[in-house]
């Protein structure tokens, strides 16, 4: 009799266990806090976790490590999204035809989503782009790197016309080739020739406008008077305001209004201290949409108490992604979509080790697809180090379908 007492007790207790995880898994759910929840399902026998479709809008990076292994995530069309709605909406009596709303939020929008569909910084002009007079000579082989003179028929006289706010406000994108090379502007100066203007940038990348082309050409993007166009808008930082002119039957009053915010929301990253690997391993995702990936902040800028995004000299080989793989193994992510983001839509980087990526779409993107790798492998290949190559280097990679 007591040891019919005795497994009686043990399967009431088991039954009670597992309502309570099942209790402690719906609760994670309900509450949207996906971290927790996929923290929760790696401590459990049972690793296999259903998003059920929901949508989680994320306030800072989901990251899966090494205690993650083995974990498998449906989606069922959930999405991981690291965008900010930006509510109360009202008509603008600054600008004829636009709405306007409070941001304050300490970052830099590049773009806004509106009902899902991506509306463009205000930038002038609109179908052409002005051309530099000519390159500030400071010894250098292509020109100074932070600076060009302007005509005052070729922008001079736009940029002359802006409020210290406005400059720090607005950037000129450059396109030198088959590069934009964005900058933050510094200064605007009228030179002793007349009609010609000395425009001052502040940049990290160290090279010039100039660089293989005799004139380089460009935009000034996110002034007032260049919103000018329906699905442009224009962030007045200095203010915390956004303004909007919509497209036709956008309805304000009801429209979602959605930015790229979190800078890479969702992170597989395995460990690393310099000397060894341990790596996330047999990770499977499927059926999940990943949006909202912020473009990325320049770090070498924000070290001098400025926030600008992140540019590359050559294409875009340090920017970031909306998902990125660190130091991982045997990672699977099937029938995922990556969209509505400002940076690329999937980073493979450094240590990735046989990983698939199958079925998945990837659109509305601020830069590219996929990125398989490091640039800075480059250092490694050269010298043809094999323990570094073997730790940090990326191989394998299936990518199909």
């Amino acid at each position: 009799m007591k040891k019919l007492f005795i497994i009686f007790a043990l399967f009431v207790f088991g039954l009670i266990s597992i309502f309570a995880k099942d209790s402690k898994l719906n609760a994670l759910s309900e509450k949207g806090d996906l971290q927790a929840l996929l923290d929760y399902v790696a401590t459990l026998d049972n690793k296999d976790v259903n998003l059920a479709g929901k949508t989680y809008r994320i306030e800072k990076p989901v990251v899966l490590t090494p205690k993650h292994n083995g974990l498998k995530i449906d989606g069922q069309g959930a999405i991981i999204t690291g965008s900010k709605i930006i509510k109360g909406w009202r008509k603008s009596d600054k600008f004829n035809g636009a709405w306007e709303a409070d941001l304050k939020y300490d970052t830099y929008v590049t773009s806004l989503f509106v009902n899902g569909v991506r509306a463009n910084c205000a930038k002038t002009p609109n179908d052409t782009r002005f051309l530099a007079h000519s390159r500030i000579e400071d010894g250098s082989q292509h020109g100074s790197p932070n600076g060009m003179y302007v005509s005052s028929e070729e922008g001079g006289n736009i940029l002359a016309s802006l409020t210290p706010n406005q400059i720090k406000d607005c950037f000129v994108g450059s396109f030198r080739n088959w590069v934009q090379v964005n900058v933050p502007l510094k200064s605007i100066e009228k030179t002793d020739d007349v009609g010609k203007y000395k425009v001052m940038f502040i940049s990290s990348i160290g090279t010039s406008m100039f660089r293989n082309c005799k004139y380089s050409n460009f935009s000034i993007f996110n002034i007032p008077s260049a919103m000018d166009l329906a699905g442009e808008f224009y962030f007045d930082r200095s203010n915390s305001k956004i303004y909007y002119l919509p497209r036709e039957n956008e309805d304000m009053s009801t429209a979602v209004v959605e930015f790229p915010y979190v800078e890479i929301p969702f992170e597989i990253l395995g460990n690393y201290d310099g000397k060894s690997v341990e790596r996330v391993k047999n990770i499977t995702i499927k059926n999940t949409t990943f949006a909202g990936g912020g473009i990325g902040f320049d770090k070498k800028l924000k070290e001098k108490g400025i926030l600008f995004f992140l540019n590359n000299g050559q294409s875009a080989t340090d920017s970031i992604a909306c998902v990125k793989v660190s130091f991982a193994d045997n990672i699977k992510l099937h029938n995922c979509t990556f969209t509505k983001t400002d940076s690329y839509g999937l980073w493979i980087a450094d240590g990735v080790k046989l990983s698939e990526v199958k079925g998945c779409e990837f659109t509305d993107l601020g830069l590219g697809g996929i990125k398989i790798g490091n640039y800075s492998m480059r250092k490694y290949v050269k010298h043809n180090l094999r323990k570094e190559l073997t730790m940090l280097g990326t191989e394998n990679i299936k990518i199909c379908d």
